[in-house]
């Protein structure tokens, strides 16, 4: 409440020292706000249609792999159960050990 207070009393002390002067104000950004927001919109339409194409060729590539994965994703399947806190620290443990091992093994 201090800092509000004493920030208040500076501004009214010092505002008739903050007069107005008779300027011409040029803003530059707005050149590349202007000419960022078009290359936004261009990366983000040309982005949307590479997106567009590589989900079709995945697509395709995905039924063309047959009833292969069908056992391993979807709701209720393998891929898609939930695991249990042990396992998942288990195999944070196993890339841990690993990672050490690698490192150690380098720096022989």
């Amino acid at each position: 409440m201090q800092l509000l207070l004493f920030s208040g009393l500076a501004f009214f002390l010092f505002l008739p020292l903050m007069r107005r002067t008779r300027t011409i104000c040029l803003d530059t950004d707005w050149f590349y706000r202007r000419a960022g927001k078009a290359l936004a919109l261009r990366l983000s339409r040309g982005l949307g249609a590479l997106r567009a194409g590589v989900m079709a060729i995945l697509s395709s590539l995905w039924g063309s792999m047959g009833s292969g994965f069908d056992g391993l994703v979807g709701q209720q399947k393998r891929l898609a159960a939930s695991w249990s806190i042990g396992i998942s620290a288990l195999w944070v443990l196993a890339f841990v050990v690993a990672y050490a091992v690698i490192y150690y093994l380098r720096a022989m």
